[in-house]
């Protein structure tokens, strides 16, 4: 018994355990190493951009803390420039033995006007009323009520208040610094108070450089918003909220040292990047925030550019490790069904050969995706050169064309199949080619998917046609081509792909009907379904009758979490959307998907603002284009839809 518990994995009597852990059928195996071996490179993806978003943290943190440092530094300098002020004033009138206070008053008007800061600056006797002033009428004021200045008279020559929601003479939100004059033998001669109006104070705060997107804050010991760089500060309810939702501000202004971290300030609707700095001397605090997304954002729009990248790539491969293995799992269920039918004494007839639906859809979605990004891309040579970089890595051929039928890019692939001449008039590596449609009749020029998309915008997706080499040989493929248009609607080029069906016309005699087709329409399936479920974009498959049959997890996520319950084209007028540019209303007829289904229209990248399940709106690029059979006839729509953020 101990040694059965301890057999060899590899042990015959065990690998039927082991073989029930992997997909049925040779096809659906093959699939799974594919994939396999392309998870690794997607965890290199996410570690490098977990490691990229960590750096970013940490290099906007210390910058909010430099930032920080410098402005408190410059408010502190601030500070100390007024208290040498008050020192030399209040010396001054201090030391006269029968002061004029006709000349106080004009000497603290002077004094007033030199300091925008100022709401009034005043000379306060040691019974604490008011004897001259810059504000001449509020001589005789009585100040004694007053916490700052009630304690410079018991003892202390220079302070400065909280956030005062009204300051005794101008009886606005303000800030008190006062300081107190004293004899020889330390007898209060007077104290000096300067009233200062707070929102005046943000050029003090604007001194220092500070990064993009970050505002700069000061605060009293009790947490309350002094200024604001840019201003944000309100109403005294509105400053005195500031502070009461940030532990980082408290835990600066209760230890006295400098802390920084991620907060949600109750005035902001977003985390933010923040850094306090205590101000020298004043037991104020001096703040630099920043929202979060502001520094990750150039991040975010890399990642969401490899990813798609992995995607496609991923998509592509998957794809053609489909094909691949039909031409090994096809042949063997053939014979094995003409084995079977010969021993019934059974005959059968070869069919034409023909796509199936799921692989047809499959194409016309990735071919949508590649023409929205390469309509995106900014013209330059670095994302030219990256986008042929990412065409070459591609199983099908691929070409883009100009307005004037000038070949931009082609793919090694679209090389080998088309050679390099946009109209096919070049040699291909088997020599010059000729197009036919599948029954053998040459296919007019005005009919070739590239030529009718340049001249007449006409969208052509998954036609069949037959290319014929001088050697004898020859191909059946399925052929797409999308017009790419300018912002004023005019054809600006075609994206065009080629997808070999057979890659030897000879062998559709040989292609027998008994292939298992519903296991092979099954694999497609989980392939599409796997591949949509992976998207980071929205993707939803709708029917002739317009019907979505399937919406994946993004598609969900960008409705608000639920998939829309549309039978058809008619329900789309219970949707509400809005064009973002302009903000007008959307009619039932102007979404995408219905455009696509009752007028053969491709769209691509138009931005509408949804009306989303959550009762929330949100801005998405969406595109669509028609399926169509293998008579032409539309048979569905692919809708696409995806944040607005565009790769770089």
């Amino acid at each position: 018994m101990a040694r059965s518990e301890n057999r060899h994995p590899l042990d015959p009597s065990t690998r039927g355990r082991w073989r029930r852990l992997l997909p049925n059928g040779i096809r659906a195996r093959i699939l799974f190493v594919v994939l396999l071996a392309l998870i690794p490179l997607l965890v290199l993806l996410i570690g490098n951009s977990l490691a990229r978003l960590f750096m970013v943290d940490q290099t906007a943190l210390d910058e909010n803390q430099q930032a920080a440092r410098a402005a408190a530094a410059a408010f502190a300098a601030y500070v100390q420039d007024i208290r040498h002020q008050e020192v030399a004033i209040g010396t001054a009138i201090g030391i006269r033995n029968a002061p004029n206070w006709g000349w106080t008053d004009r000497l603290l008007a002077i004094d007033a006007r030199q300091n925008p800061s100022f709401y009034n600056i005043s000379w306060v006797l040691p019974a604490l009323h008011v004897q001259a002033s810059s504000a001449h009428a509020t001589v005789g004021t009585d100040e004694s009520g007053i916490a700052p200045i009630s304690r410079l008279r018991a003892g202390g020559t220079w302070t400065s208040s909280d956030l005062l929601p009204a300051v005794p003479i101008a009886k606005s939100i303000g800030l008190i610094m006062a300081y107190a004059v004293r004899g020889d033998g330390g007898q209060l001669l007077g104290i000096l108070v300067a009233e200062i109006n707070p929102d005046n104070l943000a050029n003090v705060l604007s001194r220092t450089p500070r990064p993009a997107g970050s505002i700069a804050a000061l605060f009293d010991h009790q947490g309350h918003l002094v200024v604001s760089n840019p201003p944000r500060q309100g109403a005294w309810e509105e400053r005195a909220a500031w502070g009461q939702s940030d532990p980082l501000l408290h835990r600066a202004l209760n230890s006295g040292s400098e802390t920084s971290g991620v907060v949600t300030p109750a005035t902001f609707d977003t985390a933010m990047y923040a850094a306090y700095t205590p101000v020298a001397k004043t037991g104020y605090v001096l703040g630099v925030l920043r929202p979060r997304t502001y520094a990750r954002a150039p991040v975010g729009r890399s990642v969401l550019g490899n990813l798609l990248l992995w995607l496609l790539i991923s998509g592509l491969v998957v794809l053609i490790a489909y094909r691949i293995s039909g031409t090994i799992v096809g042949p063997l269920g053939a014979l094995r069904e003409d084995v079977a039918r010969l021993g019934r004494q059974q005959t059968v007839s070869p069919p034409a050969e023909e796509a199936p639906a799921e692989l047809r859809a499959l194409q016309t979605a990735l071919v949508t995706v590649t023409a929205s990004l390469f309509q995106r891309i900014d013209g330059s040579e670095t994302q030219r050169d990256r986008l042929q970089t990412i065409i070459d890595q591609l199983p099908v051929g691929v070409r883009f064309v100009n307005a004037a039928g000038e070949l931009l890019l082609v793919n090694p692939v679209a090389r080998d199949m088309l050679g390099e001449d946009a109209l096919g008039m070049a040699s291909t590596p088997r020599g010059r080619y000729s197009l036919h449609c599948p029954d053998g009749s040459p296919l007019p020029l005005a009919e070739i998917p590239l030529v009718a998309a340049l001249h007449e915008g006409k969208v052509s997706h998954n036609s069949e046609i037959v290319i014929r080499y001088e050697d004898g040989t020859g191909l059946l493929a399925l052929d797409s081509a999308t017009p790419v248009r300018d912002a004023q609607g005019t054809v600006s080029g075609v994206v065009e792909a080629v997808v070999a069906v057979v890659s030897d016309v000879k062998a559709l005699q040989e292609i027998s009907a008994n292939t298992d087709l519903e296991q092979q329409l099954a694999t497609v399936r989980i392939q599409l379904d796997t591949l949509l479920e992976i998207l980071p974009v929205g993707v939803l498959l709708l029917n002739a009758q317009g019907q979505i049959l399937h919406a994946n997890a993004a598609g969900a996520r960008l409705w608000g979490g639920i998939i829309p319950e549309v039978h058809a084209l008619n329900d789309f007028r219970f949707f509400h959307g809005w064009w973002t540019r302009t903000g007008e209303p959307l009619r039932p007829d102007d979404w995408p998907p219905v455009r696509a289904l009752s007028k053969n229209e491709t769209v691509l990248n138009e931005a509408i603002t949804l009306n989303r399940f959550d009762g929330l709106r949100g801005n998405v690029l969406t595109s669509a284009a028609p399926l169509h059979n293998t008579q032409g006839a539309i048979c569905g729509a692919v809708w696409v839809i995806q944040d607005p953020i565009t790769p770089k």
